[in-house]
């Protein structure tokens, strides 16, 4: 078995030694109400822009959606490229403002804009670290976080992994899959947590070692550091209780994955809520754009 008890992987976690990226925005308790922005959503293998309305009760629907591959992930583009073709892309809509969710590590400053700071998930963008994007940006799982309802910590779980938090007011995107300090195998593709369970990497890892390790023992090994992460930021953040907005197509439809991530943080937490964060990420870049640029 590789997959090691469950005692082994938290006592290994360190989250004070990752990313903990203060993303300038805290989750809003009221919504905006009749208003509307343009969002982009940069993702690991999707590229989606769309317009976000809230209503006079402060629902938020979303229209307008146009989908295209990530620019990057099929070959590589320069960051101008990315940066002209999503400014294409936003002149449709007819809105003045327009919020991004730019889900590779960054330096958020206060006024939202952002500095790339590394690349991740595969993606070939030239010019990219160091480049400042001058738009209000938010992390993926910090948009989750704040486009759920209720939630108090995000995750995504898709084709990379972070967890995002809350912490003395503000959300903290973790930065969580760059942990190093679980133990990796000579088959693994890095010593990085989100080599171990982000889909990049575990689903080629399942057919790599097909016939020699089981699927099912990556899967529990993959569900073990995802549980430890979580119960090592709540206990870091001192939380009392935990409401987990989960994004991520791996954690919806990789076969037994979610069912054992859950399993192992209810017997690690008798007070966490495992919330549906899908397709909130357009959701919470808006709200991250409304609440800096009106609720200062």
């Amino acid at each position: 078995m590789i997959s090691r008890p469950l005692q082994q992987y938290i006592s290994e976690f360190k989250p004070e030694s990752v990313g903990n990226i203060n993303s300038y925005v805290s989750p809003l308790k009221e919504w905006p109400r009749n208003w509307s922005c343009v969002a982009g959503d940069m993702g690991g293998t999707h590229f989606r822009v769309a317009r976000v309305d809230f209503d006079s009760e402060g629902n938020a629907s979303v229209s307008g959606f146009k989908d295209f591959p990530m620019p990057g992930t099929q070959g590589e583009v320069s960051c101008d490229y990315l940066f002209s073709f999503y400014e294409e892309q936003k002149k449709d809509f007819g809105l003045s403002e327009s919020a991004l969710c730019f889900s590779y590590p960054s330096e958020i400053f206060p006024d939202g804009s952002a500095k790339i700071l590394r690349l991740t998930k595969g993606i070939q963008l030239s010019g990219a670290v160091g480049y400042i994007i001058n738009e209000s940006v938010i992390n993926d799982t910090v948009a989750a976080l704040i486009g759920t309802r209720g939630a108090n910590m995000g995750m995504v779980l898709g084709t990379g992994f972070n967890i995002a938090y809350v912490k003395d007011g503000k959300v903290i995107d973790a930065e969580s899959g760059i942990f190093e300090g679980f133990r990796s195998e000579d088959f693994d593709y890095g010593p990085i947590a989100e080599m171990q369970v982000s889909g990049a990497y575990l689903n080629p890892l399942i057919e790599k070692m097909k016939g020699v390790i089981s699927k099912e023992e990556l899967v529990d090994r993959a569900a073990k550091v995802v549980a430890s992460e979580i119960y090592g930021f709540a206990k870091y953040a001192d939380y009392k209780a935990i409401n987990l907005a989960v994004e991520g197509t791996t954690y919806y439809k990789l076969e037994g994955l979610r069912d054992n991530i859950e399993k192992y943080c209810m017997e690690l937490m008798d007070n966490i809520t495992f919330l549906d964060g899908r397709d909130t990420t357009l959701i919470g870049a808006a709200v991250a754009l409304y609440e800096r640029r009106y609720k200062k």
